[in-house]
């Protein structure tokens, strides 16, 4: 999408800045008594490993085999450490038994997988996946307040922090910055655990958010439908679904006229509107408010292409 060369040295910076910020402040408020060092860590951990990954793939072209084995090695990591994280029980919305915890453990880290590749894939433009990431940081951030979830708070603070001076370079700066895989890997398994870790508040305590996977969904949505969609158009034309192309939507949006900006600052803006919906719409029965949500998302994601074309061709 630029015709000179720009930096992919971001990621580096972006996990650097979460690293040390979260080490840092977990480690000053022991004195205050928050022994949160260690449930940090079992959240950083994984992301060294796919930030590896990145800057890997950044510096030489790795195998799929080589992407998908580590990928797979950082979910393990993530679902291991942090077990509270694992799907098992889907009765709030079907009339299921208790998953096995090694069916559970398997769904999740596919889940994993798909959102860390999904977020790669997403990060084709000026500000989105930055944008998108710092949206929902703020947002668990907040959540994770009213829940006193210290780690939560120190995690998504700092992630929120770096990202800030991050967009600065990306979007507002001449010499442009991006974060390459070792950022939107980063990023991508970063999500997942914040919308595995929301599922987890939600199911653990009483608050004005119910719905868990409604809510699990919705933060996830943007790079679920965006890849989903490639997906249905790689197989629909015949075509390999992982080899590149510019039908995300990102790059439709850019195709009608959109500047970078305008395309990230819409599908943001169009993302708190589902999470705005989904709030408001909680007055349904679970399963209903679920595949509403289901419905809704590739709606809003995908008004704007007709609206903009047709306003082009008027």
């Amino acid at each position: 999408m630029h015709q000179g060369f720009v930096s992919t040295l971001g990621g580096i910076g972006i996990f650097s800045g979460i690293f040390i910020t979260s080490s840092f402040v977990s480690g000053l408020l022991v004195n205050y008594g928050f022994y949160i060092v260690s449930r940090v860590y079992f959240a950083l951990f994984p992301l060294i490993i796919v930030f590896f990954l990145g800057v890997w793939d950044d510096l030489e072209d790795l195998k799929p085999s080589q992407k998908i084995l580590l990928q797979i090695l950082s979910g393990v990591c993530l679902l291991t450490l942090n077990p509270n994280l694992v799907i098992l029980d889907l009765s709030t919305l079907f009339p299921l038994p208790h998953i096995p915890y090694l069916i559970g453990f398997a769904l999740t880290l596919l889940l994993i997988f798909f959102i860390i590749n999904a977020v790669n894939l997403l990060d084709g433009i000026d500000g989105l996946v930055g944008g998108h990431l710092l949206l929902s940081s703020v947002f668990i951030l907040s959540v994770a307040l009213i829940n006193s979830n210290t780690e939560l708070v120190v995690l998504t603070a700092s992630c929120a922090g770096v990202l800030l001076i991050y967009l600065k370079y990306n979007v507002f700066n001449k010499r442009k910055l991006f974060m390459g895989d070792s950022g939107s890997l980063v990023l991508g398994l970063f999500l997942i655990f914040l919308g595995l870790s929301l599922r987890e508040i939600i199911q653990e305590n009483d608050m004005e958010l119910k719905y868990q996977f409604s809510w699990l969904f919705v933060l996830l949505a943007l790079p679920i439908v965006d890849t989903l969609r490639v997906i249905y158009i790689r197989l629909k034309n015949k075509k390999s679904i992982i080899r590149p192309d510019k039908n995300h939507l990102h790059h439709r949006y850019v195709a009608l006229g959109l500047t970078h900006f305008q395309t990230s600052f819409i599908l943001n803006v169009l993302t708190l509107v589902l999470w705005i919906l989904c709030f408001y719409l909680e007055f349904l029965p679970e399963l209903i408010h679920f595949l509403l949500m289901l419905l809704m998302a590739p709606f809003l994601y995908l008004l704007p292409l007709f609206v903009f074309k047709k306003d082009m061709e008027t």
